[in-house]
């Protein structure tokens, strides 16, 4: 969302738009004395080549959603969006402004099938959710309602989607059962537990600035403007509060997505010690060569319509089948991995 003179617009998916899928932008006055009757003319750009225009007329209390059919791409490509904003009464132009937008080729899943060939995938979600994604790209897996029923489950891989845990005595047994056997697991946002796999999940507010560790297996492909347009997603879904992965100093984990760690003295002098880490986003070698742990508590965007989630869930895959990596503790930096095998031909642009 964008604050401008008159107008606020707002952008689904922060203006990362799939090929052939329709976005929304929603446009609503900024304040109430500044509504007034006018047309306003909108043109879609990909630099001086019109893609699209429409006028509509938007009322005093009228807050109109514009619905565009993103263009067809075969590479990531920056568009723009532009407006005027035209008073009807004396056909002034009171207002004009201009949003990124981003569109991405519809393949981002398309190597999904040859990378988790003879893969045994279990996934615990609703089925709108990752199964609906993993059937679209043609993935074979077996959807789970529940952890209870991981009690007998046998898989390479494990997905959990968001909200599925519970916060009951031996809810995690048959999770921890199978990461201690060495299946790489992958859990997705959880609002409902005090704990995730033996970590602490402490509320933390969503500060204005998190360190995003670009260099890191899990965030590649991905620009800073693109880190940040999670982040500004999170504030327009109005989440102020969230509970972050909070790892000590001494345990082997890779934080990615993290809060500025704060030093701590002791008496005097100052005594060294390790701080915790507050993180959305870390990995974790596993227990035997095959195992790998991925905790994510990033609020993602929809799993069908928002190119950044399928990106993410393509490096996640990678970071799962990947031999684990060796950690002496709590850290940022990125560690040896196995090159990504899932890419997106990206074209410069300034976008979003």
């Amino acid at each position: 969302m964008t604050s401008l003179t008159l107008l606020l617009a707002v952008l689904s998916n922060d203006g990362h738009w799939l090929s052939g899928e329709q976005g929304q932008i929603s446009v609503h006055w900024a304040a109430p004395a500044a509504a007034t009757l006018c047309d306003l003319t909108w043109r879609l750009k990909l630099g001086d080549t019109l893609l699209a225009t429409d006028l509509l007329l938007i009322g005093r209390h009228e807050s109109p959603v514009i619905k565009i059919v993103c263009p067809t791409v075969r590479a990531r490509l920056a568009l723009r969006w532009e407006w005027r904003l035209v008073r009807k009464t004396d056909r002034r132009e009171i207002a004009a402004g201009s949003e990124n937008l981003m569109a991405y080729p519809d393949n981002l899943t398309s190597d999904w099938p040859a990378l988790l060939n003879g893969k045994t995938i279990v996934v615990v979600d609703r089925a709108s959710g990752i199964p609906a994604l993993l059937q679209r790209a043609k993935i074979k897996h077996t959807r789970l309602a529940n952890l209870t029923q991981l009690g007998t489950a046998v898989a390479d891989i494990v997905i959990i989607g968001p909200d599925m845990i519970e916060d009951h005595p031996f809810e995690q047994t048959a999770l921890q059962s199978l990461v201690k056997a060495g299946t790489s697991v992958a859990v997705f946002r959880q609002t409902r537990i005090q704990q995730l796999l033996g970590v602490e999940l402490a509320v933390r507010a969503i500060p204005d600035e998190l360190a995003w560790r670009a260099d890191d297996p899990l965030l590649r492909g991905f620009d800073a403007e693109e880190m940040q347009s999670w982040r500004r997603d999170w504030g327009r879904g109005k989440v102020s509060h969230i509970r972050a992965l909070r790892v000590s100093g001494g345990e082997a984990s890779r934080a990615v997505v993290t809060w500025p760690v704060r030093s701590e003295r002791v008496g005097s002098p100052a005594l060294s010690i390790a701080p915790a880490v507050d993180t959305l986003l870390l990995s974790r070698g596993g227990a035997s060569a095959r195992g790998r742990l991925v905790l994510c508590q990033m609020p993602l965007g929809d799993w069908m319509t928002d190119p950044r989630s399928q990106m993410f869930l393509g490096n996640v895959w990678d970071v799962l089948i990947s031999p684990p990596a060796r950690h002496s503790g709590v850290t940022s930096r990125s560690a040896d991995a196995a090159p990504r095998r899932s890419t997106v031909a990206t074209i410069s642009g300034g976008g979003r």
